[in-house]
């Protein structure tokens, strides 16, 4: 494959006579694995200008769309659902199962370029890389400048950047060694699933961190209480006496014995008060059995006070008793507090599943009142609307419906026979056969079980009623999505290679540009809104999140197939001349400018106590990444004319 690699190339065409390229392309341009450009170029089209600028724009252009939106309306509300119905965590989710369908084209990018053949993991280091110094440096930079000022959890962004940090210098001592194994490969992607574990640690240890300092707090607010509650008994006690030893003496030394015995116990307030009210309505049905006492003469002057002070002091009471009754209630929801908070996040969450079962998918939303839309949009916008929706309408057809508000009976009965067939159009062809079987293929195995399939939906489900088993559709629609991703994502990479050809541009310096910021300005642009306002800790944590996932699973399977093969090169240290050393020059910069992105912004964020703030730290890592561009723009125009 390399030396073929190395037959064709622009200067070898260029040699050649114009009736001899053609069948030179057709017989050693065969870089491409979907679609064959070079011999689209060379041999159909007559190498015209216009037909490459043409393909050079829509190309990239068509296919970033395509990966965008099906991963937006099929890979991501699949994989959504997936999570609701197997009950992760929020965190958990974020990470795996959501993070796969924000991060689905770049990974599926990543791995298909890796897995192209020849050089082209070059293409997948630039892209994966490139995409990371772009999110972590210039769009967390836009994401702070939008906010303002954002503060976010310490040890869950110093977590994603430490795994991320990790990540590159593993992939630096790979380079330095200069040999990738499976082993190797396999080793990397277990870091992730170390990732997943702290993770899973951190989320259960977070709550119960959470529970107990709000155990505390109330804990707090009840001792206060009580102690406003003695203070408060011992003020209306001194007021009352008279009254009471004037209208009932016996009664109010029996309240003097009771409230001396509580004091002296450990019984709530509640209890007394219950007591008390107990006590009084059996001093009322009992007659006294000692003779009524004299209040003498010299106390008449305090009679006097504490009946101008009866209205005050009843007033008092009325308020005392309320505050007992609050004080109470606290009490009791203290001990169940932990209950009703889980009970109240079911229904929360309950509630949430009910809403977005009633919403409107994206599909639906789009072409909701789409003549007015489409009277309100300019030119552009109208050809571009008007040509997506031949597409739309085959995705709509092949993909199943992902969650529940996309359910549609007939769709389902149709996907039933379209998805199997899809899925093996893009993954094993047509016509693959079971064990090698003569004339048994695949397909009629899985077109008589979309069959069943298609009679089972056809009388045990309603039209507009999502089915028990709808998670079976989010589940083929994720296969089947990213089987469509896949091929699409070929496609690109093709045109890439394609293009290197015609430019002799150095592949890392593709992958770094015209792959990696195409994947990244779906990031670039949510991010920056998304900060704009108000939720800037989401889009930081987004960052560098993302390109962790992307890291680790996207170049670490394009790592597994590329050395499942065989054991490959991945040595950017060594070179036999200056043209090697240019070569490999890019995938150093932008891997050493990774590592040094993310120590800095991690030595910042500790300084600054994760507190961001626009200024001069944002100024700077924006800089730092046009700078780094700058350096590979040089580098590759260097490889170019040393070439």
């Amino acid at each position: 494959m390399a030396d073929q690699s190395q037959m064709c190339t622009f200067k070898k065409i260029q040699a050649l006579q114009q009736q001899d390229i053609c069948a030179y392309a057709d017989q050693h341009c065969n870089v491409e694995q979907m679609i064959r450009f070079s011999y689209f170029y060379y041999c159909q089209v007559n190498q015209n200008i216009l037909v490459l600028d043409l393909l050079t724009i829509l190309v990239p252009f068509i296919s970033f769309r395509l990966l965008s939106q099906t991963s937006e309306y099929y890979l991501s509300p699949s994989l959504a659902k997936l999570a609701k119905c197997f009950r992760l965590s929020q965190t958990l989710a974020g990470v795996t199962l959501l993070a796969l369908g924000n991060g689905g084209p770049d990974v599926i990018t990543a791995i298909i370029a890796g897995n192209s053949g020849d050089d082209s993991i070059s293409i997948a280091v630039g892209s994966i890389f490139g995409a990371g110094l772009f999110v972590t440096t210039y769009t967390l930079a836009n994401c702070i400048q939008n906010a303002g000022q954002i503060k976010i959890q310490s040890r869950t962004f110093f977590r994603d950047q430490l795994f991320y940090l990790i990540g590159c210098l593993v992939i630096l001592i790979y380079t330095i060694i200069g040999e990738v194994t499976l082993s190797m490969s396999i080793g990397f992607i277990s870091i992730y699933i170390i990732f997943l574990l702290v993770v899973v640690y951190q989320d259960k240890t977070n709550p119960q961190k959470k529970e107990s300092e709000d155990s505390t707090k109330q804990q707090q607010t009840i001792r206060k209480m009580e102690t406003m509650q003695t203070q408060k008994i011992d003020d209306i006690q001194i007021e009352m006496q008279i009254e009471q030893m004037r209208n009932d003496p016996m009664a109010m030394m029996h309240r003097q014995t009771t409230l001396a015995e509580f004091r002296q116990s450990d019984l709530p307030l509640c209890d007394l008060k219950e007591s008390n009210d107990q006590d009084m309505k059996d001093q009322e049905n009992k007659v006294p059995s000692i003779p009524m006492i004299i209040i003498p003469e010299d106390q008449e002057e305090d009679e006097e006070n504490g009946i101008r002070s009866k209205k005050s002091s009843l007033e008092e009471q009325q308020k005392q008793q309320q505050n007992t009754e609050a004080f109470d209630t606290l009490k009791r929801c203290d001990t169940q507090n932990q209950a009703q908070t889980y009970e109240q996040a079911d229904d929360e969450s309950s509630s949430k599943s009910s809403n977005d079962s009633n919403n409107k998918d994206s599909m639906t939303e789009k072409y909701e009142n789409f003549k007015q839309k489409l009277h309100e949009m300019s030119v552009p916008e109208k050809i571009l609307a008007l040509a997506e929706i031949p597409i739309d309408l085959i995705r709509y057809f092949i993909i199943p419906p992902a969650e529940d508000s996309q359910w549609n009976k007939i769709r389902a009965i149709v996907c039933c026979y379209t998805s199997p067939i899809v899925f093996l159009l893009c993954f094993g062809g047509i016509t693959m056969q079971i064990n090698g079987v003569e004339g048994f293929y695949v397909a009629y195995l899985l077109l008589a079980i979309s069959f069943v399939l298609s009679i089972i939906v056809f009388f045990f489900t309603k039209k507009d009623q999502a089915p028990c088993f709808q998670w079976l559709f989010s589940l083929g629609s994720i296969f089947v999505a990213i089987a469509i991703l896949s091929v699409i994502a070929q496609v690109l990479v093709d045109f890439i290679n394609f293009f290197q050809l015609l430019t002799s541009m150095n592949k890392t310096f593709l992958g770094m540009t015209l792959l990696a910021l195409g994947n990244s300005a779906t990031d670039f642009f949510t991010n920056s809104q998304l900060a704009k306002v108000g939720y800037g800790v989401m889009a930081l944590t987004g960052c560098f999140a993302g390109q962790a996932f992307d890291l680790y699973l996207g170049f670490g399977f394009a790592l597994v197939f590329s050395s499942y093969k065989q054991g490959f090169g991945l040595s950017i240290f060594t070179g036999s001349n200056i043209n090697d050393w240019f070569s490999n020059s890019i995938a150093i910069t932008i891997l050493v400018s990774v590592i040094i992105s993310t120590i800095i912004i991690l030595i910042c964020s500790i300084k600054q106590n994760y507190n961001f703030e626009k200024g001069k730290f944002t100024s700077f890592i924006k800089n730092y990444y046009l700078l780094i561009i700058t350096i590979c723009i040089g580098l590759c125009a260097a490889d170019q004319f040393f070439e």
